[in-house]
C-alpha cells in the first residue's frame, strides 16, 4: 500500500499524531498548505485543535479551490475534532460560516447546560453504521467546547452522551451510510489500539468510494 493522505496543515494542531498514525497503517503522509495539487479522488485529512474562525481564516487561500472540489466531488474529506465542525454550515464559535457540507450548526456545550468544558477524556461511541457496528461501546479520547447539531439526524453515525445529552460524534454528507465527506469528534489517532482499527476502516472506505 503506498497511497497518499493528505493532511492540511491548518496551523493550529500538531500534527504528529495523525501523521504517524496514518504512517502506522501502510500509507505515505502528504502534509500539505494547498490544496490546487489534490487530484481526482484524492483523501484529503483536516485535523486540528482550536479555534474555529481562526482555522477559517488560515484555510482562506484554499477556500474558493476547496469548495469548487467539494462541488465536483472531486475529492474525500475526514475531518477530525475541529476539522469536523469545519464541515457545517456555521459555527457560534466567532460566528461565522463553514464549509456548508454538513447542514446544521456548531454550538456550545454550555448551551445543552454542560458546564464542565472543555470536555476532556475517555467516551464511550455509540456507532449505528453496519460497517462500524462492531466499534460500539469503545471508548475514543475527546476534546471540545463545541459539538456539531446537524440539522438531518441522519448525518449521524455515531454518538456518546455526556450527562443523558447525545452529542453527534461521528458525522457524513450521506444519510445513514459512509459518504465522501466524513467527520469524527473524536481524535482516533490519539485512541489507541481500538483509534488506529477504526480509522484503518475509515480510510479504507473512504478509499474504496
Amino acid at each position: 500500500m503506498s497511497k497518499y493522505i493528505h493532511v492540511l496543515q491548518t496551523n493550529l494542531s500538531n500534527l504528529q499524531s495523525i501523521n504517524y498514525a496514518i504512517d502506522r497503517l501502510g500509507y505515505k503522509v502528504n502534509q500539505t498548505t494547498s490544496i490546487n495539487s489534490l487530484k481526482s479522488d484524492d483523501i484529503l485529512v483536516i485535523p486540528g485543535v482550536g479555534n474555529f474562525k481562526q482555522a477559517m481564516q488560515n484555510i482562506q487561500p484554499n477556500l474558493s479551490t476547496l469548495k469548487e472540489k467539494i462541488r465536483n466531488n472531486e475529492i474525500k474529506i475526514l475531518g477530525i475534532c475541529l476539522g469536523m465542525q469545519l464541515l457545517f454550515s456555521h459555527s457560534e464559535e466567532g460566528n461565522v460560516n463553514g464549509l456548508d457540507i454538513i447542514k446544521g450548526n456548531v454550538e456550545k456545550l454550555q448551551k445543552i447546560g454542560i458546564k464542565k468544558v472543555p470536555n476532556i477524556g475517555w467516551r464511550k461511541v455509540v456507532f449505528n453504521e453496519k460497517e462500524f457496528l462492531r466499534f460500539n461501546g469503545e471508548y475514543f479520547y475527546f476534546v471540545h467546547s463545541y459539538f456539531g447539531n446537524p440539522e438531518n439526524d441522519k448525518n449521524t453515525l455515531g454518538h456518546m452522551y455526556i450527562n443523558n445529552n447525545k452529542i453527534s460524534s461521528f458525522v457524513t454528507n450521506e444519510d445513514s451510510k459512509i459518504g465522501n465527506y466524513i467527520g469524527t469528534q473524536f481524535h482516533p489517532e490519539k485512541s489507541g489500539k481500538v483509534g488506529l482499527e477504526f480509522l484503518e476502516l475509515l480510510l479504507k472506505k473512504l478509499d474504496d468510494l
